[in-house]
C-alpha cells in the first residue's frame, strides 16, 4: 500500500470514514492519522471487536490502534474544550496516552461558545426551512477561517491577548444574537440565547484555552507532514461529512460551511512538495467511500429516499436527534455517486460500508438516472439530460458547475424536484454475511451486486475494501 492515502467519502457523509480509518491503521500497520477538513461536529462511530464504541470527533478514528497519532492540520476547526472531553472519553475507553499522540497546528482556527450561539439561533429561527446544521459552531467558525479576526490556537497561548480579543469576538456576536432573538421571538430561542449568555465570560474561557493549549504539541502542517513521511512513515488523511456536502460544489444550501472533497489533503500536501515528486517517492491512493445504500441526516436532496426501506436499513449510531433531523434512507444512487467522484477527480479504490444490511432483501435496486418535471431553461448549467416533451427530461448525470452557480441553490432546487426513474435490478441474497472475511465466500448476489458497481456500468472504479458489520475489523480487504 502507498505511504499516502486519503478517505474521502463520495456521499452526503456518515458513510463509515472512521470504521475505514480504524481498519487500515490496524491492517496496514499506520501510525499518522492526519484530520483535514471539517471540526468537532464530525461522528465517526468506531466499534472494536472487543466491545468498545468511540464516535470520534476531533481525534483520528485510529487512536485505538496502540501508537497511532492524530494531527489536527492547519484547515481544521477545534473546539478546545471538546477536545479535552473526548480525551477523557478516550481514557475511559482504555486509551491513556490519547493527550500525548496529539499534535495540532498553531494556525489552525477555534471554535468558541458564541459561534455555536450563532449558528443554534440561525438554524432555530429557519423554523421548518432548516438546513440541518449539527449545532456545533463550525459553520460560523469557517466563515471567519481567513478573516483578521478569526481566534487560532496560538492565540491561546497568551491569555491576556486572547481575553482581549474574546471580549471582542463576544460582543459582536452577542449584538448579532440579540437581532436573532429579536427577529424570532419564540421561547425555544430565547432559552438558548440565555444558555449562551452564561457562557460568554472572556476571562474564564481565556484562561481555559491557555491551560489546554499550553499542554498540546503544536507544529507546522507541512513541517509535521514532511518529518513524517522523511523518517518513513506512513499517513492517512480522514476527511469529515461527504463530497456532495462540500460548500463549493455541494447541494448548496444544504451543505457543510467548508470543503468535503479531497483538496485540502492534497493541499497539505503540496505544501510539503510537488505532488508528482510525493507520488513517485511515496505513493499515493485515494479512497472513496460509499454506502451500499443511499442515506441522508438531515433535510436536503435524496431523490431515492425510500421510507419503506427504514424497517432493512437501520443504523443504531445514527439517529434523528434535534439538530440534524431524521436519519433518511433509500435505494443506492449511482447519479450523486458518480457526481461526487467527478468532484474529486476520481479516486483510486472504493470501500463500501453496510453491505450486511442488503442481506434478507429479495430485489437490489441501484438508481441509474432521475425523471424531472419543472423549468427545462437551467438543466444545461448542472447535468447530462434530454427532454421528454414539455416541462419534461430524463436526467442522467450531474455536471460540475461553477461555485457561483451552485450556490444559487439552483441545483438542490432541482434535486428536490427529482424522481428516479431508472433502475438496475440485482437479485438479492438471504444469508447473513456478517461474519465473512474473504469475498470468494460472498453469496453468489453478492459479488453480483459488487462487480456491477465496480465495473463500467457502475462507477468504474475497483473495490478495495468491503464492510460486512460495525467492528473495525469486519471487512474483507481485496487485494
Amino acid at each position: 500500500m502507498p505511504k499516502i492515502c486519503i478517505i474521502v467519502d463520495l456521499g452526503l457523509g456518515d458513510a463509515g470514514k472512521g470504521s475505514v480509518v480504524a481498519y487500515l491503521t490496524q491492517q496496514q500497520h499506520i501510525k499518522t492519522v492526519v484530520r483535514y477538513n471539517g471540526g468537532p461536529q464530525a461522528a465517526h462511530n468506531v466499534v472494536t471487536s472487543d466491545g468498545r464504541h468511540h464516535v470520534f470527533a476531533q481525534f483520528g478514528s485510529g487512536t485505538f490502534s496502540a501508537g497511532v497519532e492524530t494531527f489536527l492540520s492547519s484547515c481544521m476547526l477545534v473546539e478546545l474544550e471538546n477536545l479535552r472531553v473526548e480525551n477523557n472519553y478516550l481514557a475511559e475507553a482504555g486509551i491513556k496516552d490519547g493527550w500525548q499522540r496529539l499534535t495540532v497546528d498553531p494556525q489552525a482556527r477555534i471554535i468558541t461558545p458564541a459561534h455555536k450561539m450563532i449558528g443554534q439561533l440561525k438554524e432555530i429561527s429557519r423554523g421548518r426551512k432548516r438546513l440541518g446544521s449539527c449545532g456545533m459552531g463550525v459553520g460560523e467558525a469557517a466563515k471567519e477561517q481567513k478573516s483578521r479576526s478569526a481566534l487560532t490556537v496560538a492565540d491561546c497561548l497568551d491569555q491576556n491577548y486572547l481575553r482581549e480579543k474574546l471580549a471582542e469576538h463576544f460582543e459582536s456576536k452577542l449584538s448579532e444574537a440579540k437581532e436573532l432573538v429579536v427577529q424570532t421571538i419564540t421561547e425555544k430561542i430565547r432559552e438558548r440565547f440565555l444558555y449562551f449568555l452564561q457562557r460568554l465570560d472572556a476571562k474564564v474561557l481565556a484562561e481555559s484555552y491557555q491551560q489546554i493549549a499550553s499542554s498540546l504539541h503544536l507544529a507546522p502542517s507541512a513541517t509535521y507532514i514532511r518529518d513524517v513521511l522523511a523518517t518513513g512513515g506512513n499517513i492517512i488523511f480522514e476527511g469529515a461529512q461527504g463530497s456532495l456536502l462540500d460548500f463549493e460544489h455541494g447541494f448548496y444550501p444544504f451543505v457543510t460551511k467548508t470543503r468535503s472533497t479531497c483538496h485540502n489533503a492534497l493541499d497539505l500536501l503540496k505544501q510539503t512538495a510537488d505532488l508528482k515528486e510525493i507520488k513517485k517517492n511515496y505513493g499515493l491512493e485515494k479512497i472513496g467511500v460509499i454506502r451500499a445504500y443511499s442515506h441522508r441526516h438531515g433535510p436536503g436532496p435524496l431523490v431515492t429516499e425510500n421510507p419503506g426501506l427504514e424497517k432493512y436499513f437501520r443504523d443504531q449510531y445514527n439517529c434523528q436527534n434535534q439538530w440534524q433531523g431524521k436519519f433518511r434512507v433509500g435505494w443506492l444512487d449511482l447519479v450523486a455517486i458518480r457526481y461526487g467522484l467527478v468532484l474529486n477527480d476520481g479516486v483510486d479504490s472504493l470501500a463500501m460500508t453496510n453491505l450486511d444490511q442488503l442481506s434478507g432483501l429479495k430485489r437490489i435496486k441501484v438508481c441509474v438516472a432521475y425523471s424531472y418535471n419543472g423549468d427545462l431553461s437551467q438543466l444545461d448549467k448542472f447535468f447530462t439530460w434530454e427532454s421528454l416533451g414539455r416541462n419534461k427530461a430524463m436526467i442522467y448525470a450531474i455536471k460540475k458547475a461553477s461555485s457561483e452557480q451552485i450556490q444559487t441553490g439552483t441545483l438542490a432546487r432541482i434535486l428536490l424536484k427529482c424522481q428516479p426513474a431508472k433502475w438496475v435490478e440485482i437479485p438479492g441474497w438471504q444469508r447473513d454475511i456478517s461474519q465473512i472475511r474473504e469475498l470468494g465466500k460472498l453469496p453468489r448476489q453478492a459479488r453480483k451486486y459488487l462487480d456491477y458497481l465496480q465495473g463500467p456500468g457502475g462507477l468504474g472504479t475497483p473495490l478495495k475494501i468491503i464492510s460486512v458489520n460495525a467492528t473495525e475489523n469486519g471487512k474483507i480487504l481485496i487485494d
